[in-house]
């Protein structure tokens, strides 16, 4: 007798009980892994408040949910987080929330987020190398030590959920050492709580600890300023100043870096450099501290939330204790984001104004304009520097050079003089630092023999610009750029020095291809010329001996504008220690538009002459409809010369998707985008780009669930978190933002007793939307009261409210000397309860057992409103079945084993097809039943089989004559021995060769079917259809080789009736013998005839 199906193994139930986690909970999608631009840092963290990007001084965007967002470069906290009044908020979502979700977005996350800490403190550290041993950096390696320890505790909490995650993403029911592995990751993650003290905080760290004296690491304000307040700190604006107090010194991280770098560093850049990296530094340790923390207490409120309590006050108690537990949550991070924004803050009047990379490293072409500088006499007496005479006469021809040059620009940190280095054609020795202030006295660089050198301007088309370039004449303009310790250490080679400090793409410095460094002079006012006419330019600054002989000062310059691309157009020609820039702020239509500058010059739409390193406020409102695609700094002559590096700076791309509600960049209360923009120190445009924005934007709200009367006193809800939970990220929020299309999910998890039948999705105008209950368990559910819903977010506000109702209960009545139990969702049995509530269509599991010398008799699940049975069944001693739209009642009785009576069993391969029943056919539900000699047994089939295909059979396997009865129902009259009931099958196989000769097995009407085996039960018809062409016998032999007769019912389609045990179908040749007379031989031959 063989079985038709195999049982899989029973589900492992203890693993990840505690939660009802199960492996699909923590499937990790194979999105890309984030990436992350060099400098920048954008961790997304967890909460309502949902998510941090620092990335000051480079692309400058702070990122929150539920904020007001500020765009810069070099923006102040108190400016990027200004009218942002719910930047933190209670995630008390997390505490009745999807862990699925919170570890699949940890695991994508943490790899990211480690990477960015680690490498801005590698660099951080590499820098720290360059700097003299002899500074002391005792406070600062202090402050650091201290930092490294509240990262452990962090990495540490985070390690221990991530060992969970990879447990059950290796989970494998069928093999015991994965399930001993999550088994012990769960333990071993449940192992640091501390449950004996409020708030589940750790056994051996304490969050509160931590995140006071990380702020005290970041802020030098008093972090416990207005920490007592009564009102939720989620309210509070981190970048408010009012709530800031004052400043109470201390060693701070940032200070000392600070104190460490203005000793070593030369260049602004590299000051912003390393600034902007230790900013990252500190804000990626506190990102994942939150990371940590938040992970810590989302599993800590759902441990809670899975208890349930049956009495109320201890219910309203668990409540408290979750609130208490996000409170001082929101109060630590409130706190730390303070910090960072007092940290910046502190710090940020430093760096504004500084030049950024992309002023150094983006390459100046000089391409548009030559002057040729012919000198036509030479009297040099190097003895002598008043004898010293040149004769210059300046032809300005306005042509297009014939070759792109190159410049970098260079500004010492805190001074106000930006040095140009530039590559020329001269034939020069390499220059070194040392060599400055002799180069500059000497003017070396040029070639007394009357050598003719190009001379370019920075820029060249804009009326009041470019700058120009004046060889410097005194020792004393170099001075401030050599006068620092980093030259000391770089071998006063500029060369070096700027390739050490991150600047490496100059070329090679040799004998055909110097670099010149020169000064930039201010002259105003400035002296324009066009047309085609002689032009008398006064140039101040020049040194004495390049005008001694003419009048002072005074050059002549021929301007010829045949050339079509400055025929008609004005230069100026500006010297400025500072440059002065043409620098194009957007006024596109399509939007409203406001400007300022940090400087208090005059600042507009449009065309603008700035200072560089001024600091100008632009805020952008869109219209209605419209939303800002992009919006990048271009190098405007790069681009007008087509160069592929002409964007410098990208603020907002295509990628951010503005016009989204869950973009993460949000305009102030206003409606306006404010953006802090650094003026570069070449000619450059802000350029703007407006799309018509695809989705709008609508507000759901979610009524407060209202106290339920019998429990006014305690306040419990209809829910068990006070109100309807975001099924996205399970905030508290009473509203969210959708865009017009998207799906809505919303959660639902009512107080024990009640149930929640669905959900009122309505507009302002009484308009109702379909939503439809989402059924699914690829989730965690905390208990069997919650429900979820989802709609598609029409295109206007709504309204959302759950409808409650009281809920199902299945009621355990359970007679003598039985045992029954439901099973919980972390695998343990509650034998404590005889009454517990289900959602309708839930599954119910309950352990069923009879006590010592005792077993089963009947299992009974009851619909209380109709009084038909529930459909079940019984194995591995568990009752399951699926929880109807009704209360229920489960009744088990058990009797005594008594030796004088017989057992009558269903077959463990069988129980899916039988079932033992009364005389009424009514099931027992039960496998085995006694009953005493000649007394009847009955049971039921469950399918259609042929009667013969029921086996009862006795200890001694002798047969057990069965009767039928109505309705499905069998009977057997008990022998004097225990029985046992099955169906039995035939395993029916067509040998090879002859299912290749065209042997098929078919149903009745001769349709084949291309299979070489069949299982069916035994007593069942078989067919055959036979094609093969030449003359054969097909046969069919059973067990031991009988033989089983065929019935042909057409030409080529046979039958037969299966049997018990294994069938073989084949085919065999006529043979036919030969007569020969071949040595008195008789040989057999097998012929195929036609």
């Amino acid at each position: 007798m063989k079985p038709k199906n195999k049982r899989l193994g029973r589900k492992i139930l203890s693993t990840l009980t505690a939660l009802s986690l199960s492996a699909a909970v923590f499937a990790v999608p194979c999105a890309p892994s984030l990436t992350v631009n060099a400098g920048t840092i954008t961790n997304i963290v967890t909460g309502r408040w949902a998510a941090i990007g620092l990335e000051y001084f480079e692309r400058g965007v702070m990122r929150a949910l539920g904020s007001a967002a500020a765009h810069a470069e070099n923006e102040t906290v108190a400016t990027i987080l200004s009218k942002t009044k719910r930047l933190l908020g209670n995630p008390q979502s997390n505490a009745l929330g999807d862990i699925k979700a919170l570890c699949m977005e940890m695991n994508q996350k943490l790899t990211y987020l480690t990477s960015v800490v680690q490498n801005n403190n590698t660099y951080v550290s590499k820098e720290l190398q360059k700097i003299d041993q002899k500074i002391s950096r005792t406070n600062y390696n202090n402050c650091i030590n201290n930092l490294e320890e509240i990262n452990g505790d962090s990495g540490f909490v985070i390690g221990k959920f991530n060992a969970l995650i990879y447990a059950v993403n290796q989970y494998d029911a069928n093999n015991a050492d994965s399930i001993r592995a999550l088994r012990l990751a769960y333990d071993d993650l449940y192992s640091i709580y501390e449950r004996t003290t409020a708030g589940y905080m750790g056994k051996t760290f304490s969050f509160t600890d931590d995140a006071e004296k990380l702020a005290s690491l970041l802020s030098s304000y008093d972090y416990s300023n207005g920490m007592n307040g009564t009102a939720p700190y989620y309210s509070y604006d981190p970048g408010d100043k009012s709530h800031w107090g004052d400043i109470k010194g201390g060693n701070t991280v940032i200070e000392n870096y600070y104190d460490l770098l203005s000793t070593s560093c030369a260049f602004d850049h590299e000051m912003v450099q390393n600034m902007t990296a230790e900013y990252n530094y500190l804000a990626g340790i506190t990102s994942q501290f939150i990371e940590a923390y938040t992970m810590y207490i989302s599993y800590y409120a759902q441990m809670a939330y899975a208890e349930s309590y049956d009495d109320m006050v201890d219910e309203r108690n668990k409540q408290s204790s979750v609130d208490l537990a996000w409170q001082e949550y929101d109060r630590c991070c409130y706190m730390l984001l303070r910090a960072l924004a007092q940290m910046i803050d502190l710090h940020a009047d430093r760096m504004n104004g500084a030049m950024r990379s992309y002023d150094v490293e983006t390459t100046i072409y000089f391409n548009n304009i030559r002057d040729s500088i012919n000198a036509i006499s030479v009297e040099n007496d190097r003895t002598n520097h008043t004898n010293r005479r040149f004769d210059h006469e300046y032809v300005s021809n306005r042509n297009r050079t014939a070759k792109t040059m190159q410049a970098y620009m260079v500004r010492p940190y805190n001074a106000d003089t930006a040095y140009i280095i530039r590559k020329t054609n001269d034939t020069q020795p390499t220059v070194l630092m040392q060599e400055l202030e002799y180069l500059a006295a000497e003017e070396n660089m040029w070639d007394f023999t009357g050598y003719t050198c190009d001379y370019y301007n920075l820029a060249f088309t804009a009326p009041t610009s470019p700058v120009g370039i004046n060889i410097m004449n005194k020792g004393s303009q170099v001075l401030p750029l050599i006068s620092t310790g980093a030259y000391e250490m770089a071998g006063r080679d500029i060369r070096t020095y700027l390739n050490s400090h991150g600047i490496t793409e100059i070329p090679n410095i040799g004998s055909k291809n110097p670099y010149i460094l020169t000064d930039v002079y201010s002259w105003d006012p400035s002296i324009g010329f066009s047309g085609n006419f002689d032009v008398h330019m006064k140039f101040i600054q020049l040194p004495d001996y390049m005008t001694s002989d003419t009048a002072p000062g005074m050059k002549n310059f021929d301007m010829d504008d045949d050339q079509k691309y400055f025929k008609d157009k004005e230069t100026n020609i500006i010297y400025t220690g500072q440059p002065v820039i043409a620098y194009t702020l957007p006024n596109n239509a399509g939007a409203s538009y406001q400007y300022s500058a940090d400087s208090g010059a005059s600042v507009h739409g449009g065309y603008n002459v700035l200072t560089s390193g001024d600091v100008v406020t632009l805020r952008i409102k869109p219209d209605d409809g419209k939303y800002i695609k992009s919006l990048q700094l271009f190098d405007r002559h790069a681009k007008d010369e087509k160069k592929s590096e002409y964007v410098l700076c990208t603020y907002i791309d295509e990628s951010d998707e503005l016009y989204r509600s869950d973009c993460g960049i949000y305009p102030e209360a206003d409606g306006y985008y404010r953006f802090i923009l650094n003026v570069p120190f070449r000619d450059a445009d802000i350029s703007l780009t407006l799309g018509d924005s695809p989705v709008k934007s609508h507000t759901v709200s979610l009524e407060q669930s209202e106290i339920l009367p019998e429990y006014a006193s305690a306040k419990i809800y209809y829910d068990r978190d006070g109100g309807i939970l975001l099924f996205d990220n399970f905030s508290n929020d009473s509203q969210h933002t959708y865009n017009t299309g998207d799906t809505v999910k919303v959660a639902v998890s009512p107080y024990k007793g009640y149930t929640c039948t669905g959900i009122s999705v309505m507009d302002a105008n009484g308009n109702e939307y379909p939503a439809e209950e989402v059924i699914t368990d690829d989730y965690l559910r905390l208990n069997d009261f919650q429900s979820n819903y989802s709609f598609t977010m029409p295109d206007t506000d709504v309204t959302v409210k759950a409808v409650y109702s009281k809920t199902n209960y299945v009621t355990l009545e359970k007679g003598r000397h039985v045992r029954l139990g439901f099973l919980n969702e972390n695998g343990s049995v509650n034998d404590t309860s005889s009454v517990l509530s289900y959602f309708p269509a839930s599954a119910v599991t309950i352990q069923a057992s009879a006590e010592s010398g005792y077993q089963l008799s009947r299992i009974e699940v009851i619909n209380e409103d109709t009084g038909k049975d529930v459909p079940c069944t019984f194995s591995d001693g568990f009752i399951r079945f699926t929880m109807p739209q009704n209360n229920v009642t489960v009744l088990a009785e058990a009797e005594w084993l008594d030796d004088s009576k017989h057992l009558a069993a269903v077959e463990a391969e069988s129980r899916a097809l039988l079932t033992l029943t009364d005389s009424t056919g009514r099931p027992l539900n039960v496998d085995t039943v006694q009953a005493e000699k000649g007394e009847t047994v009955f049971f039921k089939v469950l399918s259609d089989m042929p009667d013969a295909a029921l086996q009862v059979y006795d200890t001694a396997h002798q047969a057990v004559a069965v009767q039928p009865s109505e309705k499905g129902i069998y009977r057997i009259v008990m022998p004097d021995s225990d029985v046992t009931i099955g169906v039995a099958y035939a395993d029916i196989a067509i040998d090879t060769e002859t299912f290749r000769s065209g042997v098929r097995f078919a149903d009745a009407g001769g349709t084949v079917s291309d299979t070489e085996t069949l299982t069916v039960f035994c007593g069942s018809t078989v067919y055959l259809k036979d094609t093969f062409p030449y003359p054969h016998t097909l046969r069919v032999t059973g067990t031991g080789g009988s033989e089983i007769p065929l019935t042909r019912s057409a030409d080529t389609l046979y039958s037969f009736t299966a049997p018990d045990g294994a069938v073989t179908v084949r085919i065999e040749a006529n043979v036919y013998t030969i007569e020969a007379d071949a040595s008195a031989q008789a040989y057999a031959v097998l012929l195929w005839c036609e």
